[in-house]
């Protein structure tokens, strides 16, 4: 595992937490208190997210055309070394029917990322690395209907002007780390992220890069998981119509950046905050499919844990470490992004 070379631990509650050999900033938690699928009579459904990447590119070329007012602008995502390990558990009490509460089990994902961006203008765009849209999780009680679920993790970029870098990050939920959200409710009511580790370090901005006015920079891991429930599954207190979609977002890590002009041409400095972030929606009249749609955005986010703002000095030079093909004056575009 890599650790960067200043990065954040969330105390939840004030309570104690084993250091990390980082230098580390305390997140204030806001809360009150494997490929395959794993199914068990009480309840339960694991999603293996176990991957990694070596030299992947995730989107490179035009991602808006030229029009009268503006250029194109072109991007480039790719990933020179990444890993994403452990299993995201959702579980349902044996009381669903009466009182329907899911618990999304975070504990034990980790994921190292080394990321070479380079667009060309502001732009924001979301990348899908992994999606498992056929698993079903057993409700305690009934035999013969199950809910379907499905689950994807995506890499969100966000830049308010032209921007060229090389950055990294890490994330460890430890075990035991929870977001439990209540069906009848339409809200969050419980987490604990004790112990979880955020970190982040920006590499090298490229010399090409303007600095005369500040450049805004945010990266998210999203998890997206949502949840199929029939018709014929009767729950108290919701009058489900064609069917009810539940559904989940969670930024794993929300990472936010500042980078303005230093005081030598060789560096800059960058104000950077993380956070931690879900909204949950619960859509009572959704038609189902075959597979469970994720699609379905939540209107309302609530903050489950933050970082302080700390400002640290950037290398301005080789920015990022990929040879994008518009730097050198030509291509066309590849990857699988989807605009945000």
């Amino acid at each position: 595992m890599h650790f960067s070379h200043y990065g954040a631990v969330l105390g939840l509650l004030g309570l104690a937490v084993e250091a990390s050999p980082t230098m580390q900033r305390d997140l204030v938690s806001k809360s009150e208190d494997k490929l395959n699928l794993a199914r068990t009579s009480s309840g339960t459904c694991s999603c293996d997210l176990t991957q990694s990447w070596t030299d992947k590119v995730l989107y490179s070329g035009v991602i808006a055309a030229a029009t009268d007012a503006a250029a194109a602008v072109d991007l480039g995502i790719a990933l020179p070394e990444a890993s994403v390990a452990g299993s995201v558990d959702l579980s349902c009490g044996s009381d669903f029917l009466l009182a329907p509460k899911v618990k999304i089990d975070l504990g034990g994902i980790q994921s190292y990322l080394k990321v070479s961006l380079d667009a060309t203008a502001g732009v924001s765009e979301s990348v899908n690395l992994f999606s498992n849209l056929d698993l079903s999780l057993a409700v305690p009680g009934l035999v013969e209907t199950d809910i379907q679920v499905g689950v994807a993790l995506d890499l969100v970029f966000s830049v308010s002007a032209a921007l060229d870098i090389d950055t990294t990050f890490n994330i460890q939920f430890p075990e035991g780390c929870y977001i439990e959200l209540d069906v009848l409710t339409q809200t969050i009511i419980n987490s604990d992220l004790t112990g979880l580790i955020v970190e982040s370090t920006p590499l090298s901005i490229g010399s090409f890069i303007s600095l005369e006015e500040d450049i805004d920079f945010g990266v998210a891991l999203r998890l997206r998981a949502g949840l199929g429930v029939a018709a014929g599954i009767d729950v108290v207190g919701i009058d489900i119509g064609a069917g009810a979609m539940i559904s989940l977002w969670a930024n794993l890590f929300e990472y936010t950046t500042t980078f303005s002009k230093g005081s030598s041409s060789s560096s800059c400095s960058a104000a950077d905050a993380f956070s931690l972030t879900a909204g949950l929606l619960v859509d009572l009249d959704f038609e189902l499919g075959a597979e469970v749609d994720l699609s379905l955005a939540p209107s309302v986010i609530v903050t489950l844990a933050t970082a302080a703002t700390e400002t640290v000095t950037v290398s301005i030079g080789a920015g990022s470490s990929w040879s994008w093909p518009w730097i050198s004056g030509s291509g066309t575009a590849s990857g699988s992004g989807s605009g945000t």
